[in-house]
């Protein structure tokens, strides 16, 4: 298959589209079990479902139905993008608690520069095939952003929940609008809690931080707590675990997911059974610390996808050699 001659459609971005069925004629798709073309099929879409897919000859399209003609390109699904925070611009500049670059641009600045951007990054994961966001973890602009950016601009869907209920607190990147709150109690849960119900969060995510001073243990109760409160509400619990010790605190507590790998201990054949069982997802990050690993080395490759459909002020950003500099004299 040459890639010259290769064109796809993405389906899912025409369910935002249109509200009526719609009929695919005429495509080819890719059997993933055989890994063989099939020519000439047709899908049809009702509800915003697929109601049917075939050979083309056998589509019998209503009256009403939206017909787009796929001939010579590919059907795909569109991809999901499981783990992304809308406050985090990917500049630079997006998380002085890691490297502090504020003396080249305020945070204030940051973080309002970002969200203006939002329409930006939403046409950039269409663009590339991504028709699924899901924001694991942000301020409560986060809801404007779903409820209210997505909806005036071609989007992919948008899944968010508000700030992380966490056992420790990031002052850095607090503002007005915390991503982060720390919730030691059950007082303090009910308070967010109570915060973020009205605007009708898709989950919630609690960052299952560890240390000497708040051992995953003594934070159990607080974890549980929040899972009865999920469960009641009909909420999944997802849980920034990245030892295997509070990822398995964290499945025992009732988490529905585990965000990012388990990075200190091979995981072991028992916990993969059980996150069979409890049908828990696990979403890896297995390239984002390496990727800060490069960045901060000066070891970016710069891969021609990056510079063809990044934000050109974010992705230009990395390569800020006058705030390396005086980050540098700072340091020193």
């Amino acid at each position: 298959m040459k890639k010259t001659a290769t064109y796809v459609i993405l389906f899912f971005s025409f369910l935002n589209l249109f509200g009526q069925e719609i009929a695919i004629r005429n495509i080819s798709i890719i059997d993933v079990t055989t890994g063989k073309v099939i020519p000439k099929y047709s899908v049809l879409i009702s509800n915003k479902k697929i109601s049917w897919i075939g050979p083309d000859e056998q589509v019998k399209p209503g009256n009403e139905t939206k017909v787009v003609d796929g001939k010579g390109k590919y059907l795909m699904p569109g991809l999901i993008d499981s783990h992304i925070h809308f406050f985090q611009s990917g500049s630079l500049y997006t998380r002085p608690d890691e490297l502090n670059f504020t003396h080249r641009i305020s945070y204030e600045k940051e973080r309002e520069q970002g969200f203006k951007n939002t329409s930006d990054y939403l046409k950039r994961y269409l663009r590339l095939g991504i028709t699924t966001v899901i924001d694991a973890g942000g301020p409560f602009s986060n809801f404007t952003i779903r409820d209210s950016i997505s909806n005036i601009t071609l989007s992919p869907n948008v899944l968010v929940t508000g700030p992380l209920f966490s056992m420790v607190e990031n002052k850095v990147l607090e503002l007005n609008d915390p991503p982060i709150v720390k919730t030691t109690s059950k007082e303090a849960v009910d308070q967010l809690f109570s915060k973020m119900l009205p605007f009708k969060p898709n989950f919630i995510k609690v960052w299952y931080i560890a240390g000497e001073d708040y051992p995953a243990e003594k934070s159990f109760s607080i974890v549980k707590y929040i899972a009865d409160l999920c469960l009641k509400n009909n909420l999944k619990l997802a849980v920034h675990a990245t030892e295997l010790k509070t990822a398995r605190l964290a499945v025992e507590a009732g988490a529905t997911i585990l965000v990012h790998s388990i990075a200190d201990e091979v995981i072991p054949d028992d916990f993969i059974k059980t996150l069979k069982e409890k049908k828990v997802t696990y979403i890896p990050t297995l390239i984002v610390g390496l990727n800060y690993g490069k960045v901060y080395t000066g070891k970016l490759p710069h891969h021609t996808q990056d510079l063809a459909y990044a934000n050109a002020f974010a992705y230009g950003s990395l390569t800020d050699i006058e705030g390396w500099t005086a980050l540098h004299c700072l340091l020193s």
